[in-house]
């Protein structure tokens, strides 16, 4: 993924990264992976998942109360 990213940045129009359909695919290598590549929320439904932008999202701290 570094690779194709690194292609994407050099190379912007030449479609190295993903888009439209397949934008899903980053936030499974992030959570898998533990990199935090630049992902599309919401990601658009792709050809085999979907809603990865809600289920692969790193974890929020939601409690707001102080901690000791």
């Amino acid at each position: 993924m570094q690779f194709l990213f690194d292609l994407s940045r050099r190379y912007p129009k030449d479609g190295w990264w993903a888009d439209g359909d397949d934008c899903w695919t980053i936030w499974v290598v992030n959570r898998a992976c533990g990199t935090s590549f630049p992902a599309v929320s919401p990601a658009r439904p792709g050809k085999n998942m979907a809603w990865t932008d809600w289920t692969h999202a790193p974890p929020r701290d939601t409690d707001t109360r102080s901690r000791p």
